[in-house]
């Protein structure tokens, strides 16, 4: 083993406001720690953009990258925006970590450089996955290597090498907790920056995904509601949904895709949300539409009769009718048919 890089991607519960910006607590770009992005405290006023192999980011759909802004905070830290602008935003920031082959011990070495302790540092509340880079001695990595590299990402030293997926000189493993990516090569430290945004663009999908739940929940019995929900849900799928949000063109990117999409259920939970917003609103709608109906048709029903009463009228006093004898029948009916 020569080298390993873990990022650890997070989730942001909250965006900075005004008065986290102006306060002399909050730490600012120059001071960022992981201490830091933990608590939320991130400004990215002043920040970078994320360049992978010193290029703008390419690989992902026009439609999609012009949703995304994705910052380099400082030397150990990205924050990345995705469905910017949509009721559904989602922000994550990724830390990074490196340590050398030579250290003795790299699963102390490696919190301590993110200033966290061991525990926090595998099971800290808001990480949501860790992805692992190992750039490899030989070609095929060795038990001790896919080890390693299983514990940073699950805790337990479970994978072996007949889990991995082999993609020509690089071995990739991904699942719900993480992704593992081994190469002799150490170019593909640069596919493994372009997998961590992948990942995090899988996550903002769940993420989104279960905004629209936690906000169906709340509205399943409420139709005004429940049409603003329908209208955003249907905008964010047309606008920003894609099950291969990468260009099919860019082979590295295309493969890392579809390695993360076979074992995370990004498309059947999207599905099956738009089908149960979806159902309950035509439910809703045809409530409603029943309701109408029925108001509608007593409203004709209430007229009808009232044309009967003065036709029956007119017939009987054609002669007699004076304007006067007119309101006087109106008034008095009036009660009776509304």
């Amino acid at each position: 083993m020569k080298r390993l890089t873990l990022a650890s991607i997070y989730r942001n519960d909250h965006q900075l406001n005004d008065s986290q910006t102006n306060n002399p607590a909050t730490l600012t770009k120059q001071t960022l720690d992981n201490k830091a992005l933990l608590d939320n405290r991130v400004d990215f006023t002043g920040s970078s953009p994320v360049l992978i192999d010193n290029q703008p980011i390419d690989f992902l759909l026009d439609i999609i990258r012009d949703q995304c802004e994705f910052r380099v905070l400082n030397d150990r830290v990205w924050g990345l925006r995705y469905f910017v602008g949509s009721p559904y935003e989602q922000t994550l920031f990724v830390s990074f970590a490196d340590c050398p082959a030579t250290h003795p011990d790299i699963l102390t070495y490696l919190p301590a450089q993110c200033d966290l302790h061991i525990n926090e540092f595998i099971n800290h509340p808001r990480k949501i996955v860790n992805a692992v880079f190992i750039e490899t001695s030989q070609y095929e990595p060795t038990t001790e290597v896919i080890h390693y590299a299983s514990y940073l990402v699950r805790d337990t030293a479970s994978l072996a090498f007949d889990t991995l997926t082999r993609h020509s000189d690089r071995f990739v493993h991904v699942d719900g907790r993480g992704t593992v990516l081994l190469s002799p090569n150490r170019y593909h430290l640069q596919t493994f920056r372009m997998q961590v945004i992948l990942l995090a663009l899988a996550k903002a999908y769940l993420l989104a995904t279960s905004s629209i739940v936690s906000e169906l929940g709340e509205c399943c019995e409420d139709f005004a509601p429940l049409r603003r929900l329908y209208k955003q849900a249907v905008i964010f799928n047309a606008k920003s949904y894609f099950a291969c949000p990468v260009k099919v063109n860019r082979y590295d990117a295309y493969t890392l895709w579809q390695d993360i999409r076979k074992t995370m259920p990004i498309d059947d939970i999207n599905n099956e949300i738009v089908q149960q917003v979806e159902s309950i609103h035509r439910l809703l709608s045809e409530e409603e539409d029943a309701i109408q109906y029925q108001n509608e048709l007593k409203i004709s029903n209430r007229l009808g009769w009232m044309g009967i009463a003065i036709g029956a009228l007119s017939l009987v006093s054609i002669f007699e009718i004076t304007p006067h004898k007119v309101i006087e029948f109106v008034s008095s009916w009036w009660y009776v048919f509304f």
